[in-house]
């Protein structure tokens, strides 16, 4: 919180919601939570990717309203599989034309404010479980 008020960072949750996503299951776990950063970096940019080309090259609500309906049933379809990066590019494209839809005149860097902030919570959850490790988990004999 400190950081994003700190920088006046837009979208600054997204920010706060890396960090639960990466954090909740593998906080103590330096393996697992540098194999999912790394996959919601590299599903971040591929999603802010495909939803910039989406976004810069079509104008049409409602084709825009059904490539969302599209990318929010493949998110949903696929969010139980392992490849974590291959999910998080769904659900990257899912909330940009999301935004998109919904804000018309919104920031047109917004898929790059989202990429901005996925490393900054990223970076934040390494750290996080870097200072559990070394630190808290060792001094308390915990597992």
């Amino acid at each position: 919180m400190l950081i994003i008020q700190l920088f006046t960072l837009s979208s600054g949750d997204w920010i706060l919601m890396t960090e639960v996503a990466i954090l909740a299951p593998a906080f103590s776990d330096i393996s697992l939570t540098l194999t999912k950063v790394v996959h919601r970096i590299i599903g971040t940019i591929i999603g802010a990717i495909i939803a910039m080309i989406i976004i810069g090259n079509i104008h049409d609500i409602w084709l825009l309203g059904l490539l969302y309906f599209i990318f929010t049933s493949a998110y949903l379809s696929f969010i139980n599989i392992k490849n974590y990066a291959f999910v998080v590019t769904f659900m990257t494209v899912m909330v940009l034309l999301f935004i998109e839809n919904s804000y018309p005149t919104l920031d047109p860097n917004t898929p790059l404010y989202r990429i901005q902030n996925i490393f900054i919570g990223c970076f934040l959850s390494l750290v996080a479980s870097s200072i559990w490790i070394a630190f808290i988990r060792k001094k308390s004999n915990l597992p």
